[in-house]
């Protein structure tokens, strides 16, 4: 069960078509840990230790980001080919947070944030450092 929730959670980071290579990467990664452990230990490894195991294939992503682009859809509108929006889908940036911000979990842990208005530090070298300084989870309440 804990394997299936980590999987889902992962998934819903992704678009739809991503899922099938999610799936096959954390199973395939447990089933590796499972040649030296048991299965619970290999699933508890796999999910605190290889976070990269519960991320698209790259030919997934590839994929994707064609699709962003509008690389191979139809041919383009007359209000597309002159600039105007398409208006869909197309999220905020993120603003860009100062030294002294929290670190995002998601982009810590997950290499992922999910939400649109992350008030969090999303800084690639910053949420690294974090992440060496707790790589067993986010400190605790105290």
């Amino acid at each position: 069960m804990t394997l299936m929730f980590a999987i889902i959670k992962n998934i819903g980071k992704y678009p739809l078509r991503c899922a099938d290579g999610i799936f096959r990467n954390a199973f395939n990664k447990v089933m590796d840990l499972t040649v030296t452990l048991h299965f619970d230990d290999a699933v508890t490894r796999a999910i605190n230790y290889h976070p990269q195991a519960f991320l698209p294939m790259d030919e997934d992503l590839e994929d994707t980001s064609r699709a962003k682009k509008g690389g191979g859809g139809g041919p383009a509108t007359g209000a597309q080919k002159r600039g105007a929006p398409s208006g869909g889908g197309q999220t905020p940036k993120k603003k860009k947070m100062d030294a002294s911000a929290n670190p995002c979990h998601g982009q810590v842990y997950s290499g992922a944030c999910t939400k649109k208005e992350c008030p969090f530090d999303h800084h690639t070298e910053r949420c690294a450092a974090f992440k060496a300084a707790h790589p067993d989870g986010p400190p605790g309440r105290r």
